[in-house]
């Protein structure tokens, strides 16, 4: 099941991420309970190169209430970089150099790589 979630990260004075966006509920839950790490690139400047960590006190919920998730989904009304499109870190060993958080999570749940 889908839910609305924000993420936010403090990086410091290089400054800090924000981002509200849909999400399944089991993907989100494995990201918290194994900390994952997330490479945002230079979203924070030129040489930046941010690294976020996937964690309880990163990650929120906003509601699971369906009619909420999909009016938000409909209307298009995810804002910032969601965490779960951008590329895992430190995977290159299983094949998930340049994959997606999301499709990692995918395969560690399901057994099968996306397509």
């Amino acid at each position: 099941m889908k839910a609305i979630y924000k993420y936010t990260e403090d990086f410091g004075r290089i400054g800090e991420l924000e981002a509200i966006f849909i999400e399944e509920q089991n993907v989100v839950q494995y990201a918290i309970e194994n900390k994952l790490d997330v490479y945002f690139g230079e979203v924070l400047g030129k040489h930046s190169e941010v690294i976020g960590t996937l964690s309880q006190k990163n990650i929120t919920e906003i509601t699971s209430d369906q009619t909420m998730v999909k009016m938000f989904e409909k209307n298009n009304l995810s804002c910032g970089s969601n965490p779960f499109e951008d590329p895992i870190c430190n995977r290159e060993d299983e094949g998930f150099g340049d994959d997606p958080v999301s499709e990692y999570i995918s395969y560690k749940l399901t057994g099968k790589r996306p397509n």
